[in-house]
């Protein structure tokens, strides 16, 4: 995931991890030892799409603001595998109809445009 930066990576799989708990789905990232990760990419999609729904539904902000932490370097790797998140994508674009009726309405919106700059902005760090 992060060439030269074993710490980068050891720590956004140990977050990963945490992060089950929250969208009660398996991240879908296995260690394989040796500072090498290998992620089941429709698992991981799945994943992001709960994590995502959890962010954009949560009216608790300290919840979102440790969802928020996580989920910009998520999903870069995830758009750098090739892979997105359709609530997020569909919430980015003021589709809330098709993203499966988020209650924050205009806020929702903010977010989901804030969270696809900020992963955009981190795509450059990390390895494909």
């Amino acid at each position: 995931m992060w060439n030269s930066s074993t710490r980068v990576a050891q720590l956004f799989f140990e977050t990963a991890g945490a992060m089950v708990v929250v969208a009660r789905r398996h991240h879908g990232i296995r260690d394989l030892g040796h500072d090498e990760y290998d992620i089941d990419l429709p698992t991981y999609q799945e994943f992001l799409q709960e994590l995502t729904r959890w962010y954009l539904e949560s009216s608790h902000k300290v919840f979102a603001s440790l969802i928020e932490g996580f989920l910009p370097a998520a999903l870069a790797l995830l758009r750098k595998a090739g892979g997105d998140v359709p609530l997020l994508a569909e919430a980015a674009a003021r589709d809330l109809e098709k993203a499966l009726y988020v209650p924050g309405g205009r806020s929702a919106i903010m977010q989901a445009e804030r969270m696809l700059a900020r992963a955009d902005d981190l795509a450059s760090s990390i390895s494909a």
